[in-house]
Parts: C-alpha cells; structure tokens; sequence
C-alpha cells in the first residue's frame, strides 16, 4: 500500500525561492534537530502549497533537488540521509502548556524513500498534530525563502534566524520598534537553543550560541543582526537584539565595560582546541594529559566542537566524573546524547 504512494503521486518541485512558512509558536519546539535534520525539515515545509495542503499531510521531494539544496555530493549522503531521518522520527516535541501538563508532539509520522532507484523520491508524512504548525496561520506566522537557512552553518544560526525573521516581520507590520529591538533573557535564549544545560560558562555560551551564529546569519542572510548585552550587578541577565534588513547600512551598538572586552578579546585570539580545553577544564572539571589532548585534537577532524562537548557531558553523566577516550569515541559515533 505504501509503495503505491510513490507510483501514485506527482512529486512537488522545490527550488530555493521557495518559501517556508509556518507558525510563530514553532520555534521554540526546533531545539532537539540537528542542523542537518533541521534543513530536510525546511525543505519538507518549502514543499508545501498553504493555499493547497497535502493530501494525507504527505510531501514528496526529488532526491537530486533535495541533496542539491543541502549541498550535499560526497558518495555516502545514502547511508547518512537515511541515519538523519531515522533520528528524525524519533524526536518528539514538548509543547509548552499552562495547564501542568505534559504534551509531546512527533512532527513527522511516516518516511518512504526507494534505495535501489537514485532518481526516486522521498515521501514525507508530517503528524495530524504538526499540520496545524504549518497550515493555520491566521496568528502570528513567518515566512522567508529556504535559501535563507540552507546555507547556514549551525542549528544556533537557523533557530535564531527563525526568532529574528519573527521579530523582523513584526516590526514591518506594526513600525513598532520592540519588534526590531527585542530584548530576551538569557534563559529564554537558552530555552529556545536547547543549552539550558550546556555551555555554562557564559564566555562559551556567547561565542557559540550568540556570537558565531550572529556572524553566519548576518553572512549568509537578509539580515544584519548586532546585540548588547545587559546586566544586572554583575551578571547578563538578558540580551537586547538589533535587527536591521542586510542591505542597510548598520553599526554595531556593542558597548561593554573595559574588563570585559578584554576578556572577550582575549578569548577571541584562542584557538578553537584551546578553547575546547578551558571548556573541559572549566565546566567539567577535568584534567587531560598530553596524549588526551592530542587524541582530542584529533577527534575534532571528524566531529564539531558541538558535538565533542555534548559526547563528554554524555560520557561524565554515565561514568560519574570518569574520562575515557573509547568510551567518548564510541558515543560521538553513536550521538547517544541525542537520544536521552
């Protein structure tokens, strides 16, 4: 029966004009994608007419424009595409609620591709209980085309894009200026980020979650994005945003007390190994040796800084403070730290 889908239905041609367009209220339930998983997720929603829904809440995407929209050439994209929605489907949504509840969302309920035929397509089912995300857009929605968010390079830049081009859309409408300014808490941001347990140390947090991805959307986007950040005593209490279209002329309305810019700055002349080490010594609580560091600088050939940290929070939490090099080894390949 399911096979008959596929010989049955046209497949929808997207191109990277397309527009993605889904509610407001979405955002925030992203966090537990991967980028890449994230991407397959806009390229799913692009393919949907709003005007025309989907029979049965099922796309279907031409592999060819689907890899060519992600960029993806190299000989294994087969095998890494099928892991990708394997995790995909298991990943399901906590929707936020006021009635002491707990609702969870599974954003895609069915997956059909075909492994011997290239030139074939992949069917995507969104769940009942995600269509009205993408279809009732009456409230506040976003819409932007998915060339916006392909070409970035994290899923920091893609979920704050989302937040921005929000924001952004607001402001166009209203000329109200809360919308092109926002200010949001440093919990919320972690919330929406999914780093409520990560990065602790706010130096680290800032460069991964704020300063990185701000660099890559105002890079690879429509807009040009700068930030301040706002203490209370002296902790960052919260972060106010400037968002601004990219094509205008902008600056950067950064300014901090003399201590900490030359902390940051310091920072920033780090490499990236060397910050990983202050990271494991700092919030970890850890002690390498030579050969655990090179074995570690070695890791980073194969795995993002991102990931290396959450494998060793993962290890830290099942070997009670123990650091074993196979043992993380084995948890990157598997990102077991996914599936808790």
């Amino acid at each position: 029966m399911e096979d008959k889908k596929l010989q049955d239905m046209k497949p929808t041609s997207v191109n990277d004009t397309d527009k993605v367009v889904h509610s407001n209220e979405l955002i925030p339930l992203l966090a537990r994608f991967s980028k890449v998983q994230l991407k397959i997720l806009e390229v799913a929603i692009a393919s949907i007419d709003t005007k025309n829904p989907p029979k049965d809440n099922t796309v279907y995407i031409k592999k060819k424009e689907l890899f060519s929209l992600l960029g993806v050439t190299d000989s294994d994209r087969y095998y890494r595409f099928e892991k990708y929605m394997d995790e995909a489907f298991d990943i399901k949504l906590r929707i936020p609620n006021s009635e002491n509840k707990v609702m969870k969302l599974r954003p895609i309920s069915y997956t059909e591709w075909s492994l011997k035929d290239r030139d074939q397509y992949v069917l995507i089912e969104f769940s009942s209980r995600m269509m009205p995300y993408l279809l009732d857009l009456k409230k506040n929605f976003l819409q932007y085309q998915v060339r916006e968010t392909l070409n970035l390079t994290s899923k920091y830049s893609i979920i704050l894009y989302k937040f921005f081009i929000s924001k952004w859309g607001l402001y166009k409408k209203y000329r109200n200026s809360s919308f092109s300014n926002p200010t949001i808490s440093v919990e919320e941001i972690r919330f929406l980020t999914g780093t409520s347990e990560s990065y602790d140390h706010f130096p680290i947090f800032e460069r991964r979650v704020l300063k990185e991805p701000i660099e890559d959307i105002c890079k690879n986007t429509s807009l040009a994005i700068s930030y301040k950040k706002n203490k209370v005593g002296r902790k960052i209490e919260s972060i106010t945003f400037y968002i601004q279209d990219n094509n205008e002329a902008y600056t950067m309305p950064i300014s901090e007390e003399k201590a900490h810019e030359e902390y940051y700055s310091g920072l920033d002349t780090r490499s990236p190994i060397d910050e990983l080490y202050s990271v494991i010594m700092l919030e970890f609580k850890l002690s390498l040796g030579d050969r655990d560091k090179e074995s570690l600088a070695k890791l980073t050939d194969f795995y993002s800084y991102d990931d290396i940290y959450e494998g060793i929070k993962y290890m830290l939490i099942q070997k009670k403070e123990s650091f074993e090099l196979r043992l993380l080894q084995t948890i990157l390949k598997n990102r077991y730290w996914e599936k808790i």
